[in-house]
């Protein structure tokens, strides 16, 4: 499967230069009847006045704008993605990457992340599911700016959730 859509977008301001740039969003999927395949990749202007709210993936991401100050941006992200139930019959294995880029128009706050994601799953019993997943994150800040150096992330966490009715679950982590 495959979703494309490609447009047009501009920025007009009132005290600063306009801005426009292209929108692209590709998705594409496959699965082979053992393993799923994705693929997204993504490009749009945008603006920091959207802080943590911008697109992207819930596991990764985790820029926000810090300077107060409203600055439009060229967003780039790219995520590829593989997920099987392999080793056996109730396990699952997912492996992700990530790489997301902010480019501003004006201003030194450009920053790229790259990440790297690791995740296992055993369905213990149809109602209880164990869980692990790591994460690696590397941060860059191309400029330079005053207290954003660059940096690396690594996140682990262990979990165990329960369903308890049919609308009602529990899940208790290590992070």
């Amino acid at each position: 499967q495959y979703s494309i859509s490609v447009g047009y977008n501009e920025t007009r301001r009132m005290v600063a230069e306009n801005v426009d740039g292209g929108f692209l969003n590709a998705e594409f999927s496959f699965a082979d009847g053992v393993s799923n395949w994705r693929l997204n990749l993504g490009r749009e202007l945008t603006d920091s006045s959207r802080g943590n709210n911008n697109s992207g993936s819930d596991q990764f991401s985790s820029f926000q704008s810090t300077s107060g100050i409203v600055n439009i941006y060229e967003l780039t992200t790219a995520q590829a993605s593989w997920s099987a139930d392999v080793f056996c019959a109730a396990c699952s294995v997912d492996v992700s990457f990530f790489y997301v880029e902010e480019d501003y128009e004006t201003g030194p706050s450009d920053s790229k992340e790259i990440s790297a994601r690791f995740g296992f799953s055993y369905d213990y019993s149809r109602l209880t599911k164990f869980s692990f997943d790591a994460t690696y994150s590397e941060f860059t800040f191309p400029n330079n700016v005053a207290n954003e150096n660059d940096y690396d992330r690594a996140l682990a966490r262990l979990s165990i959730s329960r369903k308890i009715g049919r609308d009602f679950s529990i899940r208790a982590f290590v992070r």
